[in-house]
């Protein structure tokens, strides 16, 4: 126990916290114009001769449908941001362009933290060459922030993200990712490829996974420590649906999975193959000098295969179970496996079964087609992945909402969004009422898109509760706290505080729970 001396010492040390990080940052921004390397150039430009930013809190705004040939990677060594200009209309290109050499390069791989909103993002070069473009993007530094929310990452070789750092946070929501990886080497082909390195955060929620010739996250090993995949759609993989490896606390739920495993077992295709989701016990029990227990949550998916893939795939193929054996294990002993249904879905427009692509790749996998892309032009979605409203799928999430990325369906997020008026200024208000109990309302407004967290601390400046961890529109919400920690625990009474991180907004005010 501490002693009232310590307590005192440490209350003053959370105020004296609390007022330093209660500040409001203005930010810059500058208009890119379209063109070949002209995103390069304003970002290169805005630089010192350090590789500092002139200005720290610069926003680079892209046109919509306008097209940003890059000239070269671009390797921020300071937080970045780019996003769409605000309005409606196609999302701007970013592509790579063909260089003298006759060669190009990947757009971004960030040394720094990266910002990315609304963007169109693809490694399929002016040239119309994807060869040599193996990765989409591909992180350089440890312990890095990622925030990706409205983006599409199509059409690369080996993967959309692949992880060559340590420790970094990554923050994926309302995005797609498509068309990656080749039938030849269909062990390429991963939306996140981890490389085996350790991860702090991977968050990816109400997104859309479509044409993979492997998976969704490929595990090379280590560790995770918060992983939530929840609400997302995933159509056509080649191997599995996921693997995540050791992971401390893992969400899976709300998911959608159609079609996983099309391309089988057979010599070139390493085991196992129809897993839709894997996690292995973990080994760790300490990371960064903190015991942890393993806490893995798994319910509410639609996982189906049409049966004419595996009349396709024939003897040559072994249908083995959705999930391995730690998963289901998690599964048998929170009794979820009721919330796990296998219902045909038939989407407004979705890709084709790919029948084609299973038996040629079979028969000659160096003349397999590829999956159905829907044949449209850079940037312009071919898909529809609304489903019909009297599935079972349809209600079959929590709080009754639609299984799979629900963004299709015009859902964005769990919290009540009050109004459509953008607000002017980013705003932390009295939550009501206060003192409370059991439950209060926190509400806030924000301006412009933001990733937001809403964390809730004790009087130890221990954290409580998570209220909010995503990316959010522009507007007015209301989040509410029962009085419970993370882990399910009713607290006690006391003083608790509530903090809001908004891109550079960040601050903190107190309530009191009575009992």
């Amino acid at each position: 126990m501490k002693s009232n001396c310590q307590q005192k010492v440490t209350f003053l040390f959370i105020v004296l916290v609390l007022l330093m990080s209660s500040q409001t940052f203005g930010q810059r921004t500058v208009a890119v114009t379209p063109g070949i390397g002209t995103l390069d150039k304003a970002i290169l430009g805005d630089t010192t001769a350090t590789g500092a930013r002139v200005d720290p809190n610069t926003v680079y705004v892209l046109q919509r449908g306008g097209y940003y040939l890059t000239t070269g990677t671009i390797e921020n060594r300071f937080p970045l941001t780019v996003v769409a200009a605000v309005g409606i209309g196609p999302r701007p290109i970013v592509q790579p362009a063909v260089g003298a050499g006759g060669t190009s390069s990947n757009s971004f791989s960030p040394r720094a933290d990266l910002t990315l909103r609304g963007l169109y993002i693809t490694n399929k070069d002016n040239s119309g060459v994807v060869a040599g473009l193996s990765r989409l993007m591909r992180t350089r530094a440890d312990k890095i922030r990622l925030v990706f929310d409205d983006c599409h990452l199509d059409q690369s070789g080996q993967s959309a993200l692949r992880i060559d750092s340590k420790n970094i946070r990554i923050y994926f929501t309302n995005s797609i990712v498509s068309n990656i990886g080749t039938t030849i080497d269909p062990n390429n082909g991963r939306a996140f490829d981890d490389r085996g390195n350790n991860i702090d955060t991977l968050v990816i929620e109400n997104c859309t996974f479509y044409n993979l010739t492997s998976t969704v996250l490929r595990d090379g090993g280590g560790w995770i420590k918060y992983f939530r995949f929840n609400h997302n759609t995933t159509v056509n993989t080649g191997q599995r649906g996921l693997d995540v490896g050791e992971a401390v606390t893992v969400k899976f739920t709300n998911n959608l999975f159609i079609n996983t495993g099309v391309l089988g077992n057979t010599p070139w295709i390493e085991p196992p193959f129809r897993v839709v989701f894997l996690v292995d016990s973990l080994l760790t029990k300490v990371i960064d000098g903190v015991p942890v227990t393993q806490s893995v949550l798994i319910s509410n998916l639609n996982i189906y295969t049409d049966p004419a893939i595996d009349a396709a795939q024939g003897d040559s193929a072994t249908v083995i179970p959705n999930f391995n054996a730690t998963a289901q294990a998690f599964i048998n002993t929170a009794g979820t496996g009721n919330t796990i249904i296998n219902e045909p879905i038939k989407f407004t427009n979705g890709p084709a079964v790919p029948t084609n692509v299973v038996t040629t790749f079979y028969a000659n996998p160096n003349n397999t087609p590829p999956y159905d892309d829907g044949g449209k032009p850079l940037g312009v979605m071919p898909f529809d992945f609304r489903y019909s409203t009297t599935t079972q799928s349809y209600t079959a999430g929590t709080a009754g909402k639609p299984l799979g990325a629900i963004i299709w369906f015009g859902m964005y997020n769990e919290v009540k969004r009050e109004t459509s008026t953008i607000p002017q200024n980013f705003e932390l208000y009295a939550n009501y009422p206060n003192p409370f109990n059991p439950t209060t309302n926190i509400r806030y407004s924000i301006p412009v898109q933001n990733h937001v967290s809403l964390t809730i601390y004790n009087l130890l400046g221990q954290k409580v509760a998570t209220l909010v961890d995503q990316v959010q529109q522009s507007g007015t919400y209301t989040a509410n706290w029962n009085g419970t920690s993370d882990n399910g625990l009713v607290v006690s009474s006391g003083l608790y505080f509530y903090r809001i991180e908004a891109g550079n907004f960040i601050t903190t005010k107190k309530m009191v729970l009575l009992k």
